[in-house]
């Protein structure tokens, strides 16, 4: 095992972009919004070729001098945070640099859509939705792993009678996307969410180990402030 200094900022550009898990809550989204129907028909442009600008002889340097510049000022001016930006998790310190830096140069609103990066959040949606519909079809008592699964009929190939999905595929599945075919590898999927908030309004899986069966028994609760 190593430890390494965490001094990287990872970029990635794509069309209808999607997150899972904690990356949401380490991403800043970033969307261009262009104000003409056709884009790439635009005109007018101070550096019409930018790609091929970019790759010309000094340009990268003046480019680099003009970023060094903005650092320089910000760095005289004190180097302001702003701390009215949203935390990061561990990475705040840094949102209220970089936000401070913006703010500095009249850029405001840093991470101002952190609630559409977590709408991005296709793991936290797939798990929100199978919560509230365990809250519909189980209700908020606690339930056996294996009484969670029987209600799926997932011992046939075809789940329901006449191959209906009881759960209207609700249903969490693996990442493969089928429904657990052993209370085994749902107990292990249950597990890993225990506690963990999904979906606006928030809902979580409660756990409780029957100590009379040896096994564990799962419930979903709502949030209340």
């Amino acid at each position: 095992m190593g430890a390494w200094a965490n001094d990287r900022l990872w970029m990635a550009t794509g069309n209808n972009l999607r997150v899972g898990g904690d990356i949401a809550t380490r991403s800043v989204y970033v969307k261009l919004k262009p104000a003409a129907p056709h884009p790439e028909t635009r005109t007018g442009f101070a550096i019409p070729d930018l790609r091929g600008w970019i790759k010309g002889a000094g340009n990268p340097a003046k480019l680099l001098w003009g970023l060094l510049v903005l650092v320089a000022d910000w760095v005289a001016a004190g180097t302001p945070r702003d701390t009215t930006v949203p935390s990061m998790r561990q990475f705040t310190p840094w949102a209220h640099g970089a936000g401070g830096f913006l703010a500095h140069h009249g850029i405001t609103g840093f991470l101002t859509n952190l609630r559409t990066v977590r709408g991005m959040d296709e793991d936290d949606h797939k798990w929100a939705v199978f919560l509230s519909a365990w809250l519909d079809r189980l209700g908020p008592d606690l339930i056996r792993v294996s009484d969670v699964l029987a209600s799926t009929d997932a011992s046939h190939d075809h789940p329901g009678p006449g191959g209906a999905d009881p759960w209207d595929g609700d249903f969490i599945t693996d990442d493969r996307g089928r429904i657990p075919r052993t209370a085994q590898k749902l107990g292990r999927m249950l597990a890993g969410q225990a506690d963990r908030w999904h979906g606006d309004p928030p809902l979580t899986l409660r756990t409780v180990t029957d100590t009379h069966n040896r096994t564990s028994l799962y419930k979903v609760e709502r949030w209340r402030p």
